[in-house]
């Protein structure tokens, strides 16, 4: 939740690891149950995105091809800006 404490209004919060919500359930055919559910479960990070006047989405990662093209291409133009908080030398991976 500390990515909604440096968040721009307006912006926008995406993770990879963070918890599926009732539009991530809905996008993916759950049934109003699962939707309910999710909704619950993600309470907490939905009031932060509210209070931050931000987005917030939850990626699942899968395999594509055409997704990660366009990524390459948005950063290749510079419409998507990549922040790299810290980097590791390999071998301390």
């Amino acid at each position: 939740m500390q990515s909604f404490e440096v968040v721009k209004p307006g912006g926008k919060v995406v993770l990879v690891a963070g918890l599926p919500d009732a539009k991530f359930a809905k996008a993916y055919g759950l049934n109003l149950i699962w939707q309910g559910l999710f909704k619950l479960a993600s309470h907490k990070i939905t009031l932060a995105s509210h209070k931050a006047y931000a987005g917030y989405e939850f990626l699942f990662m899968r395999p594509d091809g055409l997704q990660l093209q366009r990524l390459a291409e948005l950063v290749v133009t510079g419409r998507l800006q990549v922040k790299v908080a810290k980097e590791y030398p390999f071998e301390e991976i």
